[in-house]
């Protein structure tokens, strides 16, 4: 029995070693890859976003559920209550970043009163990815996909009642966060609403110091959500509107999902 035990421990030792290098690789590690090789505009942004391969090999529902600690279905229907909550009919919603998972899925099917939905990445893969699972499921006229920056969007100013971001600001340097709510911002409609879910400072000791050992590791512009980067001072001082905000958190606070109203 000790033997059978020892060999077991090893082999969860050794998958959990090669999940670990994996994501290193496809995530830190692509980072100083491309900084040794690259000065390009997406060498900021982690290989596991850019092949194709890798976005199969990481968007599964278990995957993404693991990666946000089991809190990932209670913060998308969350995102979805709160765009619900607007009294807009005819809504025409823009989501920022594709991101893993069935956060698309979810906004197509659930969010009520809604005309449109915009889907926007700077990753065409991404883009591709995600027509994929949502082609299924409604006309074509319910959705749109449109290659383009979260810090540079290409829709004009004032178009859209929702703008949902999923896991997308903490994974860009500080710059281009406070770029991509400005636009963010931009492209709302007075008495609209933009949701985040992100990442949070968390209230327990322990998770700040798994917190610390996870950014350090695998998301190096992650922990600039711990209070560095303040999205209500952003929006405060790079838009000159008034807003009213409203946050909850999760897991003891290490999550978080922001939502911002721009005042009618």
């Amino acid at each position: 029995m000790e033997e059978v035990f020892g060999l077991f421990m090893f082999g969860a030792g050794a998958c959990a070693a090669l999940v670990g290098m994996y994501f290193f690789i496809a995530t830190r590690g692509s980072l100083m890859i491309q900084k040794m090789w690259s000065n390009g505009e997406t060498s900021y942004i982690y290989w596991i976003y850019k092949s194709r391969f890798l976005i199969w090999l990481t968007d599964h529902q278990s995957v993404v559920s693991l990666v946000l600690l089991g809190n990932y279905s209670k913060m998308v229907g969350d995102v979805i209550k709160m765009a619900n909550a607007s009294p807009t009919h005819d809504k025409e919603i823009l989501q920022v970043g594709c991101a893993f998972g069935n956060l698309s899925e979810r906004i197509l099917t659930e969010c009520t009163n809604t005309k449109k939905v915009v889907i926007t990445d700077i990753i065409k893969n991404e883009l591709d990815n995600s027509r994929d699972k949502v082609k299924a499921l409604c006309g074509a006229t319910r959705y749109e996909f449109v290659e383009g920056d979260a810090t540079q969007l290409p829709q004009s100013d004032r178009s859209f009642d929702c703008v949902i971001g999923f896991f997308l600001l903490h994974e860009l340097p500080y710059k281009k966060k406070v770029m991509a709510l400005t636009e963010a911002a931009r492209v709302l409609k007075p008495g609209g609403r933009i949701i985040f879910g992100e990442f949070h400072k968390p209230h327990a000791r322990i998770l700040k110091v798994l917190g610390i050992f996870f950014f350090g590791a695998f998301e190096p512009y992650a922990k600039e959500m711990w209070g560095l980067f303040d999205p209500h001072k952003v929006l405060r001082e790079c838009t000159h509107e008034e807003w009213k905000f409203r946050r909850k958190t999760y897991l003891r606070g290490n999550y978080q999902v922001m939502v911002a109203e721009k005042k009618a």
